[in-house]
């Protein structure tokens, strides 16, 4: 029997929308050699990160020549993320025991919140998987500050305590965007000094 593919979301409501062809759906002929087709294309931007899933609802019909038309429903669940810091520099200013640390600035600045800023002592390699943001605890890492979105430096002097001589600080960075879509970037990749 031919099939109607149709898709149902908000994302096809919001600014730089998805796109679901055939638009508008149609019956297509649907057979052992040839199947159905329906394309979904999204170019993600900024403004869609978001904490929780968009779901996307997938709906099929076909078109019997005798009997009830069947349907069949499928729902994807896509998670849009803020991509993560990158570092520029690093550097130990042993005359006042601080790291002056340096990034680009963020991606998606105009729409994240804060950039948290997050150390621990000694390296642990970590590339996060998809769909993990944030930074997990099993890493190591403690907060030790945060900045705007826009910003692109900060100094850790250690709460002015100064940091310890020979030990190595590594440092991570995590952008946070607000309420109510919430969401959080993946972590960066990690930056040491010495």
């Amino acid at each position: 029997d031919s099939v109607k593919i149709e898709a149902f979301s908000q994302v096809f409501i919001l600014p730089s929308p998805a796109r679901f062809t055939p638009d508008p759906p149609r019956f297509q002929t649907s057979n052992p050699s040839r199947d159905a087709v329906g394309t979904f294309r999204w170019q993600t931007t900024c403004d869609h990160v978001k904490d929780q899933p968009y779901q996307i609802v997938f709906k099929i019909t076909d078109n019997p020549r005798t009997g009830p038309r069947l349907v069949e429903f499928k729902t994807w669940n896509v998670r849009v993320v803020g991509p993560a810091p990158k570092w520029k520099s690093a550097q130990l200013n042993l005359a006042t025991r601080s790291a002056n640390l340096e990034w680009n600035r963020y991606f998606c600045a105009n729409n994240a919140q804060r950039i948290e800023v997050y150390r621990r002592v000694d390296s642990f390699p970590f590339t996060p998987p998809e769909c993990v943001t944030g930074i997990p605890d099993f890493l190591g890492y403690s907060k030790i500050g945060e900045t705007s979105a826009t910003a692109t430096t900060f100094v850790d002097t250690n709460l002015r305590r100064g940091l310890a001589p020979g030990a190595q600080y590594c440092y991570r960075l995590v952008a946070f965007f607000p309420q109510p879509r919430g969401g959080e970037s993946y972590v960066s990749a990690e930056i040491c000094v010495p």
